[in-house]
């Protein structure tokens, strides 16, 4: 989907709520990019008329939006947003009305603020900040136990204040568009050709360009092999000027945002994720459930935890590490490209790997379905 991870969760704990009719969650989307589709039952409230808000603009909205939240904010037993801006307008909120709030941690926050803040003093601020909105909070959620781990070490938030609840895939969903036909204009692409993907925002923290250069080096070994990128954002000029200046423009396609990425991850050998950081992205559950095997740069805050379970959070790997749901390659520099040419070349060369992921998955995945995470979500606010 178009949808980053923390939108998606949204729209599959909207849907399921209004499915069962439990009336548990309405939204207000400070950013209304949200399609929530058919879904007359649920209140939503836009904070802004704007699709996006960013820089000063976001500064000069930010009374407006506080004004509309406290406006709503007092017919409701919690109030819950993710990190940053959105934490910290709940805090404001949650003070004013005598209201307990929950903050949900969807991503590693150290590795985001250095990501984000370039400035040292911005990123002390954030760290400042988040210490206050942790310290004010009813409940912490977060996307993962390695996010969990780090709240406690870094942000000396409790234990017994924080759960842990995963994303969830909507099954049903998948199931239905997987099924759904190729376009026309794209069907060149799938002919006598196997298929490498990845699904993600493009950023620097998605790290796209060390998946082209890992997919450049295995072109004269795989001739029949393409490689498709479906997302959006601020790098993509960066990768169209890589794939040019490395003559891939017939094997490497950025697809753009796709309302529906599954019917191509249900036709595409392997799944990359080469990201030098992420928690629990929904659409590496999204590519297990779909059967493809996934190949992804190891991460603490919460991909080992799914894909090499077996792990110890505190061992580090040195060398591509082989996982009991998905191949995991060391985070390091040197590592990553050569890392990810060899996991592709080993996968493809591996036969019957496809159907042996699938079979193991089906189990696995129950414990991320819509149901069962709905259910942990109400556990903490009802």
């Amino acid at each position: 989907m178009t949808l980053g991870g923390g939108e998606r969760l949204i729209t599959n704990l909207a849907k399921y709520s209004v499915k069962e009719d439990s009336n548990v969650f309405d939204f207000a989307l400070i950013e209304n990019r949200v399609d929530f589709g058919d879904l007359d039952s649920l209140n939503i409230y836009p904070l802004t008329k704007g699709t996006r808000i960013e820089g000063v603009k976001r500064l000069v909205y930010l009374p407006v939006i506080l004004y509309k939240l406290l406006s709503i904010g007092h017919y409701y037993d919690y109030l819950v947003s993710f990190e940053r801006v959105p934490a910290y307008l709940n805090l404001i909120t949650s003070i004013i009305l005598n209201k307990p709030f929950v903050v949900y941690i969807i991503n590693p926050l150290s590795a985001s603020f250095v990501l984000i803040y370039r400035n040292r003093l911005f990123r002390n601020l954030h760290v400042m900040l988040h210490k206050i909105v942790f310290n004010r909070a009813a409940h912490i959620l977060t996307m993962s136990d390695g996010i969990k781990r780090e709240l406690v070490h870094t942000y000396s938030v409790s234990h017994g204040k924080i759960h842990t609840i995963y994303p969830s895939i909507d099954t049903k969903l998948i199931e239905n568009y997987i099924k759904q036909p190729i376009d026309k204009c794209e069907n060149k692409f799938f002919e006598n050709k196997e298929i490498v993907i990845n699904i993600g925002r493009l950023h620097q923290q998605k790290n796209q360009s060390a998946l082209i250069m890992a997919f450049n080096s295995i072109t004269e070994e795989f001739p029949n092999l393409n490689l498709f990128i479906i997302g959006e954002g601020p790098e993509r000029n960066n990768l169209k000027n890589l794939i040019k200046s490395l003559k891939l423009e017939e094997r490497v396609f950025l697809l753009g945002g796709k309302s529906n990425p599954y019917k191509y991850l249900a036709r595409s050998k392997i799944f990359v994720l080469p990201s030098f950081f992420e928690g629990v992205p929904s659409v590496i559950l999204e590519a297990m459930y779909c059967g493809i095997p996934v190949i992804a740069v190891d991460s603490p805050f919460g991909l080992r935890e799914i894909l090499a379970p077996e792990l110890d959070y505190s061992q580090k790997i040195h060398q591509i590490r082989i996982g009991k749901f998905g191949i995991l390659i060391p985070n390091s520099q040197s590592m990553i490209v050569s890392g990810i040419a060899q996991s592709i070349s080993f996968l493809l060369k591996k036969s019957g790997i496809k159907s042996v992921c699938k079979r193991k998955i089906i189990c696995w995945s129950q414990n991320f379905s819509v149901k069962e995470v709905h259910a942990k979500w109400k556990s903490v606010l009802v």
